[in-house]
């Protein structure tokens, strides 16, 4: 039988926070994280206004919590956070010591605070703005959240996008 504090220990096991990172302090495995596995949830997560620590959850909802700040962007990342379950998933094997990132336009229609990639991946998108920014092309590689395909569709739809924290006339589809 589980519970909470076995959970926390588990959790505490799986990764850890990591000051050296590529993108300074981060989240690395503690053991191998297998294909499809849980990686953490997102229940010690509160709303918050957006910056560059929270995860948009839905059209108008950004969380942080204590761990779940430290994930880093790659743009080939290792994780998804999946914001319809809440939980953190590995999309591949994630052996000891390996950064533990996501892609960050996943989550994010527009990003509080955008920065330039420094992921190294042949494949790397360059600047970081959100998916709002992204071109069709490039966001078809990558597993994104609802709440994004949601926005994505209607504004290929020409529909209006306004709500809190994201002005609308940034929303004009893409060439």
């Amino acid at each position: 039988m589980s519970n909470v504090h076995d959970e926390q220990i588990a959790a505490e096991n799986r990764y850890r926070i990591k000051t050296d990172c590529t993108s300074g302090t981060g989240l690395v495995a503690g053991t191998v994280i297998e294909a499809g596995s849980e990686v953490m949830t997102l229940h010690d997560c509160v709303p918050s206004t957006a910056s560059k620590y929270t995860i948009q959850v839905n059209q108008d909802l950004h969380v942080i919590g204590s761990d779940i700040r430290f994930l880093n962007h790659s743009c080939r990342p290792n994780t998804f956070v999946d914001t319809t379950a809440g939980s953190v998933i590995s999309i591949r094997r994630i052996l000891p010591d390996d950064e533990i990132t996501f892609f960050y336009p996943s989550t994010e229609w527009e990003m509080s605070m955008p920065f330039d990639c420094r992921c190294g991946w042949e494949e790397c998108v360059g600047e970081i703005k959100g998916a709002a920014f992204l071109d069709p092309e490039t966001s078809h590689r990558y597993r994104l959240n609802n709440h994004i395909v949601m926005l994505m569709t209607a504004r290929e739809n020409g529909q209006a996008l306004a709500f809190e924290g994201l002005a609308a006339e940034k929303a004009e589809p893409l060439p």
